[in-house]
């Protein structure tokens, strides 16, 4: 499965790569810096940086793998503690939202996703999101 995935997401890089020279004159630039803490990313670089649909389908492979990975008993899972997630540095909230979706295509009965961000921006965003 992840090798189907890996090639999906490879032909997706190519085909944003393509898109991003054909409407933007260029692939996707890094970001204007290397720290994204100075100064704070804004939101219309987090919207550039997830137009990166390969990367974000490898991502959200990644999630569901490492929540299969974890052994998580279903039926253990429903009257216990949460399953807990946690995203540092949460930005809009996409790798958040795969969280939720990986631990319901798990079938876990009860699942927390805890976001960090130090960005007001991106913070604004995911209370507005995740309400």
């Amino acid at each position: 499965v992840l090798a189907d995935i890996s090639k999906r997401a490879e032909l997706l890089c190519s085909a944003a790569e393509a898109e991003e020279v054909d409407k933007h004159g260029g692939a996707l630039f890094p970001c204007r810096n290397i720290d994204p803490l100075v100064p704070f990313l804004q939101v219309s670089e987090y919207q550039m940086l997830e137009r990166d649909t390969g990367k974000y389908l490898l991502y959200q492979a990644a999630v569901v793998k490492a929540t299969e990975d974890a052994g998580c008993d279903v039926g253990a899972n429903a009257g216990g503690e949460p399953f807990r997630y946690l995203v540092v540095g949460a930005g809009l909230g996409r790798l958040a939202r795969f969280c939720l979706e990986a631990a319901e295509l798990s079938k876990l009965k009860r699942a927390v996703v805890h976001v960090v961000d130090a960005n007001p921006a991106a913070l604004a965003c995911l209370r507005q999101r995740f309400r």
